[in-house]
């Protein structure tokens, strides 16, 4: 009877420890699959990002031909609010009301960087061929800059060819 016994607790120690190293496993498998699906998520958004501002910059090069005039509809992330642009290069002079609303186009105007989207908090800078800003237009800060509410991540640009540049309004 004895023996009987030891056989018992050395199995149910060896149970024990297939269940530790299974739970063990389980959880790194958990692990790098959770790693791995972030950094897929990660990777798409950025592939997104880069399509979206090819597009927007196809747009306005097209748009720039001669007397060319055009509505273009874009999509981006839902998380944005506005897009903007930004004409005046010189932070110090841009509209005092611009300013007020997007603290951070300061840092766009002292950059190579002409747009930007705006998700309320954060900005995603990037650069568009050379363009006026409609002064006359709903959305517009002046002649400075003009800032495109998104809605549901959609939105409306109407384009204006100049010749070397594109007339930007809502």
């Amino acid at each position: 009877m004895l023996k009987r016994g030891r056989i018992g607790k050395k199995a149910q120690a060896e149970k024990i420890f297939m269940y530790a190293v299974a739970l063990i496993i389980v959880g790194m498998i958990l692990l790098f699959g959770y790693k791995a699906i972030a950094k897929l998520t990660k990777t798409s958004e950025s592939a997104t990002m880069a399509k979206f501002k090819n597009e927007i910059r196809n747009k306005i090069d097209i748009g720039s031909a001669y007397g060319r005039i055009s509505t273009e509809d874009f999509e981006t992330a839902v998380k944005y609010k506005s897009i903007c642009f930004i004409a005046e290069r010189d932070a110090k002079n841009l509209n005092k009301e611009f300013m007020g609303d997007y603290p951070l186009a300061a840092d766009v105007a002292e950059s190579e960087d002409n747009a930007f989207l705006y998700d309320g908090q954060t900005i995603e800078p990037f650069k568009v061929d050379p363009f006026e800003v409609d002064e006359n237009s709903a959305d517009a800060y002046g002649p400075d800059a003009i800032c495109i509410p998104i809605v549901n991540g959609r939105f409306s640009l109407r384009l204006e060819g100049l010749g070397d540049r594109t007339l930007i309004s809502s």
